[in-house]
């Protein structure tokens, strides 16, 4: 399914966007209403600028329930493919490779994760062009109004993304560990 990824991941890019100019157009549209309540009026472009969030909340929650429909939609394909996949190589396999435990031990963890895994691993990917999205804008809007927090900012997302790292690569050991205890167990 990569053309559903490749438009959920646009569609990310999209809601993003729509999120940093509706904060920009709301900070824009706060100090107009300030220069409106002096004059006492209605200013046109306080108008245009009401008329453009209006625009924006409409596209941000078009995209959003795009986005709850696609994901569902998404998983059951990867689920498919991926269920396809691991069929497909179980046949292509020798009867001896059945007598031999480390086969029944990757075996044992394609059947639980082989099909999931996938899943996770798309859902991660948008996570992660969502995040870094986020983390963008949140620093175009922090250099728009206070551009010394910038560098702060960046620093702090430093130790996040190595306990992150740390954190994965722990998991995927422990999963090669329990495997062939949990097989043994489940006899």
């Amino acid at each position: 399914a990569p053309r559903d990824l490749s438009f959920s991941l646009s569609l990310e890019v999209v809601s993003a966007a729509a999120t940093l100019l509706q904060l920009l157009f709301a900070k824009r549209l706060l100090d107009q209403l300030r220069t409106a309540g002096e004059l006492g009026r209605m200013t046109p472009a306080l108008r245009n600028t009401i008329i453009v969030l209006a625009v924006l909340f409409a596209i941000s929650g078009t995209v959003a329930s795009i986005q709850s429909f696609l994901r569902p939609l998404l998983t059951e394909l990867v689920q498919r493919y991926s269920l396809q996949r691991v069929l497909a190589r179980l046949r292509s396999c020798d009867l001896e490779d059945f007598d031999n435990p480390e086969f029944h031990n990757r075996l044992d963890r394609v059947a639980t994760e082989g099909v999931d895994r996938p899943i996770e691993l798309i859902w991660a990917v948008v996570a992660v062009v969502s995040g870094l999205l986020g983390f963008v804008t949140l620093n175009v809007l922090l250099a728009s109004l206070l551009p010394e927090v910038v560098p702060m900012v960046l620093l702090a997302s430093v130790p996040l993304f190595l306990v992150g790292r740390v954190d994965a690569i722990a998991y995927r050991d422990y999963v090669g560990r329990i495997t062939p205890l949990r097989r043994s167990t489940a006899y």
